[in-house]
């Protein structure tokens, strides 16, 4: 039977497993996002974005199920689900067939993107796509996270003082 396991990399949480070309599902609660769903993890349910590097059964397979587990739990929104843009087609195909088959929506927002491209996933931190080598289209995905720093001439003074200087 599949154990959990759960890894620290300096402020995140990386929980989950792998058995190559069985199945991979890595869940980071700090940022809100699950890497693969070839096994439905079901304390990940909650998340808004699933990155899918590639289109097979052992990083995809348990998306329906996944899908599933997320309506149970009472999820309003659809999943955010990142992905390369030429599996993005086939996927909503995919859903189309096996929403018709449990008769219940397996919505999803997909987002189709190429190596290089970027995409917005809240204020402070994007994604950048990178390109994979494997036999199906893929990708591998950097998360970016934007820190705004204080001038030093700005530290110390109140907020409306520091909006007035930088709007000057």
């Amino acid at each position: 039977m599949p154990v959990l396991a759960e890894l620290r990399a300096g402020p995140f949480t990386l929980r989950g497993m792998s058995l190559g070309g069985v199945y991979t599902s890595i869940h980071v609660p700090e940022l809100d996002c699950v890497f693969d769903v070839g096994i439905a993890l079901r304390s990940a349910a909650a998340v808004g974005t699933l990155f899918l590097s590639h289109g097979h059964a052992d990083h995809v397979g348990a998306l329906t199920t996944f899908l599933g587990i997320r309506a149970l739990h009472g999820s309003k929104r659809p999943l955010r689900v990142i992905m390369p843009a030429e599996i993005v087609d086939d996927l909503q195909t995919a859903l189309v067939a096996m929403t018709a088959l449990q008769r219940w929506p397996l919505a999803i927002e997909a987002i189709g993107l190429r190596p290089g491209d970027a995409y917005p996933l809240r204020g402070d931190l994007i994604v950048r796509a990178v390109k994979t080598f494997h036999p199906a289209p893929s990708l591998g995905f950097l998360l970016v996270q934007r820190v705004d720093k204080l001038k030093s001439e700005f530290l110390g003074l109140p907020g409306p003082e520091i909006g007035r200087r930088r709007a000057a």
